[in-house]
């Protein structure tokens, strides 16, 4: 739940895997922020099915089709001035080889490398569960 005068929206994260590995995205850095390492997605849109959702953003940023093979448990993240409903669903690629677009840089890290890549804090809670599992 938002605090008083908090936005808050949900977005949706693909965790795309192929083999050991997992499929990264270098988000273009803001002026006093450092780039930092992510992983496919979008914001809902609104009345948005968050599966839809992923697909959409697969297609429009990766140019890929994925079929979702599982979700994962909801993550909320609170910035202060706003909070972030995370919605986290393993993938696995139908059609298509991943294409940069938009993004900064994109490539396959091994999961037992995540670690020596830079996320935001909450992201870095979901790498861990990855490493974990695997």
């Amino acid at each position: 739940m938002s605090s008083p005068g908090q936005t808050s929206w949900i977005e949706v994260r693909a965790l795309i895997e192929r083999k050991d590995k997992h499929y990264l995205i270098l988000r273009p850095s803001n002026p006093g922020v450092e780039a930092r390492w992510d992983f496919p997605g979008a914001r809902l849109r609104n009345h948005e099915d968050p599966a839809d959702a992923i697909r959409r953003a697969c297609r429009d940023q990766l140019r890929l089709v994925v079929g979702i093979r599982a979700a994962q448990p909801p993550m909320r993240f609170n910035f202060g001035s706003h909070a972030i409903d995370f919605l986290y669903y393993l993938c696995r690629i139908e059609a298509g080889e991943p294409q940069a677009g938009n993004q900064a840089e994109c490539r396959w890290v091994l999961s037992a490398q995540m670690r020596e890549y830079y996320f935001e804090p909450g992201i870095q809670q979901v790498v861990d569960r990855l490493i974990d599992a695997d």
